[in-house]
């Protein structure tokens, strides 16, 4: 490139140099947009996710005052530090885990509502398409803190696992799937504990999760 300029008449080495610079610029711009669209992007899944996450905790706060204890963002020892249980309720009627999902609406398919999240066959009937998003993690992080417990406390404690969508309407709201609307969370919970635990058993083990979440907080 440099000896063709330099063979070139002035002119011509103006040229090709004003489209070289400008063939660059155009690309950086494009490089640029496409890293702010990206980061815009996923800005706005963070916000999406927090928003939603803050619903449940709300709409998990009536147990509070019946006996429960409600645990947020618990990290999940053992697995990448990202990872953490949405939400811990331990009561008298047992242990539930809370996964949150915040789904955005999107255009669905002809013939489905647009609003609606269809549970009554094996996959997740969505507007736009059919999934399993959620329902595998929410299992496995159940499973994950039954584990944690029995070697914290040697006790075999069983854990439900719950899904729940803020902002979508469950058909039905009983369903295979565990998955409740999330302003029926706070009159379902108490009925799918696995199992009867004492105040002492409860002060226990929320201990065990307080400290869990302090740790990561310090």
């Amino acid at each position: 490139m440099v000896w063709f300029l330099a063979k070139t008449a002035p002119q011509t080495r103006l040229d090709v140099g004003l489209a070289l610079a400008g063939t660059i610029t155009v690309a950086l711009l494009v490089v640029t947009g496409a890293w702010i669209l990206r980061s815009l992007r996923n800005i706005g899944n963070h916000c999406l996710g927090y928003f939603g996450e803050r619903v449940v905790a709300e709409a998990l706060e009536p147990l509070l005052s019946r006996g429960y204890r409600v645990f947020h963002d618990v990290p999940m020892e053992g697995r990448n530090w990202r990872a953490n249980i949405d939400h811990v309720v331990v009561g008298p009627t047992g242990i539930v885990v809370v996964e949150t999902k915040a789904i955005r609406k999107r255009r669905g398919l002809p013939g489905r509502k647009e609003q609606v999240l269809d549970c009554s066959g094996p996959l997740l009937r969505w507007p736009w398409g059919d999934g399993r998003v959620g329902l595998e993690q929410s299992v496995r992080n159940a499973e994950w803190l039954r584990k944690w417990i029995r070697e914290r406390l040697a006790a075999n404690v069983p854990v439900s696992s719950v899904l729940t969508f803020p902002g979508w309407y469950i058909e039905p709201p009983d369903n295979r799937h565990s998955i409740i609307p999330t302003t029926w969370l706070a009159d379902r919970i108490p009925r799918l504990g696995e199992s009867k635990l004492s105040e002492e058993q409860i002060d226990l083990i929320a201990r065990q999760l307080d400290s869990l979440c302090r740790d990561v907080e310090d």
